[in-house]
């Protein structure tokens, strides 16, 4: 019993330990704003433009047309994929993503027309 006493002990102590840690490294995130690079800021930017892109099909107002509301949906979800890569393409380094990232944008656009212009023509 008393074993078991000082292994709770011990977890409780340490489990406050982590505590005490997670709210200064918390406290200090707040207080010290992290600087980013201008090229960081931009990117970090056309993320935040492209999560709420990436919601909006969330909140879109459904027809009640099942082959409509799929053919908008995935217009949408195409329309994140393109600016995901187009960020790529502006701020990427590697050769092998930039080339994949531009064949996204060529493909998921011609998509993403179809896929519009199949939703137009549903009544």
């Amino acid at each position: 019993m008393q074993f078991k006493l000082h292994v709770s002990h011990f977890a409780f102590a340490l489990i406050g330990v982590v505590s005490v840690a997670s709210v200064q490294s918390f406290a200090q995130s707040k207080s010290a704003p992290m600087k980013m690079s201008p090229v960081h800021q931009k990117m970090s930017e056309g993320s935040m433009k492209m999560n709420a892109r990436m919601m909006k099909p969330m909140s879109m107002v459904m027809s009640g047309n099942t082959d409509k509301d799929f053919a908008m949906m995935m217009a949408e979800h195409h329309m994140s994929g393109i600016d995901m890569a187009k960020i790529e393409l502006k701020y990427g380094k590697n050769a092998a993503l930039k080339k994949i990232a531009s064949s996204i944008v060529a493909s998921q656009t011609q998509e993403r027309a179809h896929l519009l212009s199949l939703a137009k023509s549903i009544r």
